[in-house]
């Protein structure tokens, strides 16, 4: 869980990569901390549609069970 700052700061790097072609893709799993995944996933709103948010609960495997998780749908 790192605060809504640390994470928003990455993606503003990532934001200004000089490529066309690529997807980022911020998950967030089994978090209790709503306030900050909301202000997370209202950011990443504000971005090109290559940025996307995936709020899951209950998953299995932490951080591991998230990419599972994504990699399967």
């Amino acid at each position: 869980d790192e605060p809504a700052s640390v994470v928003i700061s990455s993606i503003e790097s990532l934001s200004r990569l000089d490529y066309p072609n690529y997807e980022v893709i911020v998950i967030n799993s089994n978090s209790t901390d709503v306030q900050n995944y909301v202000q997370i996933a209202r950011y990443i709103q504000s971005l090109p549609s290559n940025f996307r948010f995936v709020h899951l609960d209950k998953v299995h495997g932490f951080k591991a069970g998230a990419l599972n998780y994504l990699n399967h749908h």
